[in-house]
């Protein structure tokens, strides 16, 4: 029992003496790195009667965290005792302790960073990587924990999951990186974090229920269930080229296109074409759309997989 009091102690010794460190740096998009490395080095290596050494990581988890300030030291008692202190710091997104959350976000790096060398530098699905990486992880979440397996049900887990992600990443900071960064200091749009946190809303509120009731050509369903999108998304891939403007206009279209009987009429499919000539000629690309036909398809295919599935009996 004293031993488990002298480590308890030892801990909040060490979270208080980080907390100040964490509390002087500033936060700003200018943030020097090598400060922060700095600043947390000052942690002392001895502690009362614990002296500390860090524990080696490998280069792979620098770039997966994406940031060189890190601390993993182990402290050791003068009687053998052993307690370990984990620092992830980074500037710009305000982040002082390595939440677990930033391990998935580790795994969506790596992934970003195989599509940039892929597509030579363009951001070719940034938004899906983040979105399927979420529901992915809120799907296997509701399986390892029997909840019900539907569409709404793993939204709602997702939702949950990122909670607050537009407080911590659009409203609380400066940053102007990405498009949906700069779209939201501009007009306040949420873009696809604002998605994430509505519980996917335009999917489960547009896409997926067209989507279960469409029959016929699955090519068909999949034009139409993407039309029904882009009447409703305020998409910043849209946004990002050209401005509201335009985006209303794609709105418009893609209601003309789904009220004249969508792709499986041929009337329907005259519109279509003459629109998808119209949208290569000005480079007008409903990106966000796409990602969020993705995450349909994925879900509605979850919802069947499962449901054939032992789990579901």
């Amino acid at each position: 029992m004293k031993t488990f009091k002298i480590r308890y102690l030892i801990a909040v010794m060490l979270i208080a003496i980080t907390a100040i460190v964490v509390h002087l740096l500033q936060y700003d998009s200018q943030y020097n790195n090598t400060a922060a490395i700095e600043a947390i080095n000052k942690i002392p290596l001895r502690v009362a009667s614990w002296t500390g050494h860090d524990v080696h990581l490998d280069n792979r988890i620098y770039e997966i965290l994406d940031t060189k300030a890190i601390i993993h030291r182990a402290y050791v008692s003068d009687k053998g005792d052993e307690v370990f202190l984990s620092i992830v710091h980074y500037a710009d997104t305000k982040v002082d302790f390595h939440a677990p959350e930033g391990c998935l976000g580790g795994r969506g790096i790596e992934a970003e960073k195989s599509m940039f060398l892929a597509s030579k530098g363009a951001n070719t699905h940034k938004g899906l990587i983040f979105s399927l990486g979420l529901l992915c992880t809120a799907t296997a979440y509701s399986i390892k924990n029997r909840k019900t397996i539907n569409a709404e049900q793993v939204c709602k887990i997702a939702s949950e999951m990122c909670l607050g992600i537009v407080n911590k990443e659009l409203v609380q900071t400066n940053r102007k990186k990405t498009i949906g960064e700069k779209l939201y200091i501009q007009s306040g749009i949420k873009g696809i974090r604002g998605e994430a946190e509505s519980g996917f809303k335009s999917v489960i509120n547009v896409g997926l229920p067209y989507l279960r009731k469409s029959t016929g050509d699955w090519n068909c369903r999949m034009i139409n269930t993407l039309l029904h999108l882009m009447t409703v998304v305020e998409d910043s891939n849209i946004l990002g080229r050209h401005n509201h403007k335009i985006l209303s206009d794609v709105k418009i279209l893609a209601k003309e296109v789904l009220d004249a009987g969508g792709s499986s009429d041929d009337r329907g499919m005259e519109i279509l074409r003459q629109m998808d000539f119209n949208f290569i000629d000005k480079r007008i690309s409903p990106g966000g759309c796409a990602d969020l036909l993705a995450v349909t398809i994925f879900l509605y295919r979850i919802e069947i997989y499962l449901a054939t599935e032992k789990y579901n009996d």
